[in-house]
């Protein structure tokens, strides 16, 4: 019997290039701002994407932009009070339940979950709270550290 393994990411693209953003921008800047353009060359996500992510990311309150020279994107609150979990539930519904692993497209339910629903759904828990626990500083003083 052939089992179709979906290809599988915990998180979406959005997600990780808004967190890639983040963590470039707390590990680099230190309190002062960056211009889109510039982060999206460092950390080479596709100019138009990141503003798009960025824009999102404004509109929350994880950032703030000042326009003019000598602007740019900068925290609107300390990356150490934005967790992981801050960031994205603004691109996707994290919270619920994880798609199958091995059906693709479908949820495990009630009767209807598959052979690797238990460890899968193991998995999801433990991602959440890495996510809820781990604020956007951690992760920039750890890419520091190496």
């Amino acid at each position: 019997m052939y089992i179709f393994i979906q290809k599988s990411s915990m998180l979406t693209t959005t997600s990780k290039y808004a967190l890639q953003a983040l963590t470039f921008l707390a590990h680099e800047t230190d309190e002062t701002q960056l211009v889109g353009s510039e982060l999206a060359k460092s950390t080479g996500i596709p100019a138009n994407y990141l503003d798009k992510v960025l824009q999102t990311l404004r509109k929350s309150g994880i950032l703030t932009a000042t326009r003019g020279l000598g602007g740019g994107y900068s925290f609107g609150r300390p990356a150490a009070k934005v967790n992981l979990i801050d960031v994205v539930t603004l691109f996707e519904d994290i919270n619920s339940q994880p798609l199958c692993l091995l059906r693709p497209g479908e949820h495990c339910t009630g009767n209807n979950t598959c052979p690797a629903h238990p460890a899968w759904l193991d998995v999801h828990e433990r991602l959440l709270r890495f996510l809820k626990k781990t604020s956007i500083a951690e992760i920039a003083w750890d890419s520091r550290a190496r």
